[in-house]
């Protein structure tokens, strides 16, 4: 996690930018409205977390202002190999982050 001074802040890496002319993201929001934050599972590496789901809940949670609960998995394998792959999504995905 990232500081702010004595806060935390949570960044998650989103798998894409939601889908904005589906309809899909205004029913997540729907839904999260009365059912409170997502839980999403992330993959960590090298402390920054990577969503391996739910950029639609991750883009509305941030939208509403909830703090999603966090389901931390790590990498199958470590390997030098893998920082380019992690960086490049590091560089092109959206990420949304909270003050917690």
């Amino acid at each position: 996690m990232l500081l702010l001074g004595d806060r935390q802040i949570l960044r998650i890496f989103a798998k894409h930018d939601p889908y904005w002319n589906t309809g899909h993201l205004g029913e997540v929001t729907a839904e999260m409205e009365t059912f409170g934050p997502p839980s999403i599972r992330v993959v960590e590496w090298r402390g920054e977390l990577f969503a391996v789901e739910g950029s639609h809940r991750l883009a509305a949670a941030h939208a509403l202002g909830l703090v999603p609960n966090v389901i931390v998995e790590h990498p199958e394998r470590y390997d030098s190999s893998d920082e380019g792959f992690w960086d490049s999504r590091r560089d092109k995905l959206p990420h949304y982050a909270w003050v917690i």
